[in-house]
């Protein structure tokens, strides 16, 4: 972003659609409708089932772990709104960079930065699950009250360095993924050095993300096991299924994102494979809200409130209070179970 508003001019030299002529630029469209529709009803449901679900976050803000699951939403709600509900208009229209490339360019910015925050919150949060399942008595003096604050802040930090300091990604209607080379498919800027436009920091970002995600899971996976190893609970037993299906969905959806988009900018452009990656990118955004509906006892309990009449509620009131499991994941979470009786009261 600082380029396009403090070097206006090196900006338009670098991103100068004056190598075809408007009626030429409209003549290479490659509207994909069925895509486009796809993505815009995809981002309309997991946006509005995103913001029940922080609707549920909301009371129970008092828990640290959730006010940072809050933050990580609404990042995650803001990339959705990008990478579903405007890529599904391009991608509808068949649009270029040139044909809108002030919108393209600045809302390629903010995707790129919040994303970053999300990746960064998620790993913040894999701490603060850390530090609650091995030292518990220091969780008060570490995100206790206000002392979050600067904790949250520092995803924020990372965010703004991406958004203001790198390159943006632009969809591209030619290959239907986003790439920082927003000439794609274009033969006429073919000699253009499209290293001039490389991500370096955001392919590191991506490659280093993905593992040190894929780490802290192992790590809590191992956990769970050596502090759940000598008891016979069942509860225990299905918070061990659910961390395991929740762990495979999320990293799986991560890790391809974050290799396949680096991959795909430095090679030959297939279709099928950009449409692919794109997926896998908002995979690890919408899944956080699956996985709330479906693993989280607390959320889907709030959510089911919202969404469903009362006579529906009362059939699905369980008649007596039972073992339970709450677990929460995210496209880039590390995940915390808790067993809990009390049904007024359930920790994240």
């Amino acid at each position: 972003m600082e380029l396009l508003l403090t070097h206006y001019e090196k900006w338009s030299e670098l991103y100068n659609c004056s190598k075809m002529s408007t009626s030429q630029w409209e003549a290479e469209r490659n509207p994909f409708r069925t895509l486009g529709v796809f993505y815009c009803s995809l981002g309309t449901t997991t946006i509005t089932a995103y913001l029940i679900c922080l609707k549920v976050m909301w009371g129970l803000r008092q828990n640290s772990c959730y006010k940072i699951m809050m933050q990580i939403g609404v990042m995650d709600v803001s990339t959705l709104l990008i990478n579903t509900l405007f890529a599904g208009y391009v991608a509808f229209n068949g649009f270029s960079f040139c044909d809108i490339p002030l919108s393209n360019y600045v809302l390629g910015s903010i995707v790129v930065g919040t994303w970053a925050n999300c990746c960064a919150s998620s790993i913040m949060l894999a701490i603060n699950r850390s530090i609650e399942l091995w030292f518990p008595s220091k969780m008060s003096a570490i995100f206790g009250g206000y002392r979050i604050l600067p904790w949250m802040a520092v995803p924020f930090a990372y965010q703004f360095y991406f958004t203001w300091y790198t390159p943006a990604c632009t969809y591209n209607s030619k290959a239907h993924a986003w790439f920082y080379y927003p000439f794609a498919g274009f033969s006429a800027y073919d000699d253009l050095d499209q290293t001039l436009y490389a991500n370096i920091p955001e392919d590191i970002h991506n490659v280093s993300t993905c593992f040190i995600i894929a780490g802290f899971y192992v790590f809590l996976t191992f956990t769970l096991w050596y502090k759940s190893r000598n008891t016979s609970n069942r509860a225990v037993t299905t918070m061990q299924k659910k961390l395991i299906i929740q762990a495979c969905y999320i990293c799986s959806f991560e890790l391809a994102a974050c290799l396949l988009y680096t991959y795909i900018h430095y090679v030959e452009i297939r279709l099928w494979l950009n449409v692919l990656t794109n997926m896998c990118w908002i995979s690890c955004n919408c899944g956080a809200a699956v996985i709330y509906i479906t693993l989280n006892e607390t959320i889907r309990r709030g959510f089911l409130e919202t969404v469903l009449p009362k006579f529906a509620l009362e059939k699905l009131q369980p008649k007596s209070t039972v073992f339970s499991t709450t677990v929460f994941g995210h496209s880039s979470v590390a995940p915390r179970m808790s067993v809990w009786v009390d049904e007024h009261h359930a920790v994240c």
